[in-house]
């Protein structure tokens, strides 16, 4: 995103996009690696949502290389979901405090940046799970995740689709 007057020193700084179209790849059913964001399921701000938060921690990865033609190199990595509750919102315009719940495994939150945050609601038609934002970073010493909220993402999102 470029910064302006109005968000010089915000944290969404670094924020980009990639245009993905389907057709352009061999695989089939490539597209149902992906789903449509429905905006009136996005988190809206309600402090007591329960969230669902998903990533790849740098500790539970495993580079495996061989140089020098790197053809037998590997990338093994383990994605973990846990939950997390409302703690805070941050200063940063957009970017909201959250705890992980409920983690198994022995992992820090370092390496989770950039992985999806989710909530878990009910309306008059039972419960969905809604894009609640992306996670900017965390800390090894705490639970806490800072997450740039779905607003501003979709914002970001429109821009793009309109230049």
């Amino acid at each position: 995103m470029v910064p302006s007057v109005e968000n010089n020193g915000e944290e969404f700084g670094d924020l980009c996009a990639m245009h993905f179209k389907p057709e352009d790849y061999r695989q089939t059913n490539v597209d149902r690696a992906f789903f449509d964001i429905n905006e009136a399921d996005n988190w809206h701000g309600n402090r007591e949502s329960l969230f669902l938060v998903y990533g790849y921690p740098t500790s539970l990865r495993n580079l495996e290389y061989a140089e020098p033609s790197y053809a037998l190199s590997h990338v093994n990595v383990t994605q973990i979901v846990t939950t997390g509750k409302y703690v805070r919102p941050s200063n940063a315009m957009g970017v909201h405090v959250i705890e992980m719940q409920r983690r198994t495994g022995n992992y820090s939150s370092d390496g989770l940046s950039g992985g999806p945050v989710f909530q878990l609601s009910e309306d008059a038609q039972g419960f969905y799970c809604g894009f609640a934002g992306l996670i900017l970073r965390g800390s090894d010493t705490s639970d806490l995740l800072h997450f740039l909220e779905a607003r501003i993402l979709m914002q970001f999102m429109r821009r793009q689709a309109a230049a």
